[in-house]
């Protein structure tokens, strides 16, 4: 049985069942624009009763909740400043369900002068630079890798920078580039998130809110060197859990 309501003390709510065979159900709500509150219960039908169990914790559809948050600075090229406001439009409240994997090149698609991205630096090798259409969206990928490593997210899928970056540690960037980089994360929480972006007067954050109740465990990033190896480890409670190597 599901309760759902615009009021946070359930008033006027509205009832739904269940078919046994089910284990969701969608229904359409009047008011989209406002957040509801709902709340769960087991029933079985017994000698032709309704037998109920406890009523769940109440959710919103409000994400309300901050769950982590990461940030890096940029230097106002004009240019690449574009590039950086528009990739963060493009991911800004994507909502990412619990089990589902995000990409950053399905969600802000191709760069393109079309699309109103300019052409800014962008490595070519490992000691070159030229402009490229887009350039700088790198950042946006890689202040998401960090978000998404605090969160305690799976990596689906990471790549290095041929060279080294200024605006994250080393060991910590995530190169994107359309058709053959994508910087990917799974959503491991047991909680839909959304994800927003903000990018203004030089800093660029990535937060992620949820409509949970509970934060994510505590995270221990740590990068050794060895030359140019740089080999980061991720610990939750004493354990490594997700392991990347990056050579610069």
């Amino acid at each position: 049985q599901i309760q759902y309501s615009t009021s946070k003390k359930l008033k006027n709510a509205k009832t739904v069942f269940v078919n046994k065979s089910k284990t969701s159900k969608k229904f359409k709500v009047k008011k989209a624009n406002k957040p509801y509150y709902v709340r769960v219960r087991a029933y079985t039908v017994y000698k032709g009763k309704k037998k109920y169990g406890k009523w769940s914790k109440k959710f919103t559809t409000e994400f309300g909740k901050l769950y982590e948050y990461y940030s890096t600075y940029y230097v106002n090229n004009p240019n690449r400043t574009t590039n950086l406001k528009l990739a963060c439009k493009a991911i800004d409240g994507t909502i990412v369900y619990p089990g589902e994997v995000f990409s950053f090149n399905q969600t802000v698609g191709i760069r393109t002068a079309g699309k109103g991205y300019k052409p800014a630096p962008i490595f070519t090798g490992t000691t070159g630079h030229e402009d490229g259409v887009g350039g700088g969206v790198c950042q946006v990928a890689s202040t998401m890798f960090n978000a998404a490593l605090y969160c305690n997210f799976a990596i689906v899928e990471r790549h290095q920078h041929s060279q080294r970056v200024v605006y994250c540690p080393l060991g910590r960037d995530a190169a994107i580039f359309w058709g053959s980089e994508d910087f990917k994360f799974r959503n491991t929480s047991k909680f839909p998130i959304k994800i927003r972006m903000y990018c203004a007067d030089g800093k660029l954050t990535c937060k992620i809110y949820t409509n949970g109740y509970k934060k994510p465990p505590k995270v221990k990033l740590a990068v050794s060197q060895s030359g140019k190896s740089f080999t980061l480890r991720r610990y939750v409670k004493g354990k490594v859990n997700y392991t990347t190597k990056s050579y610069y």
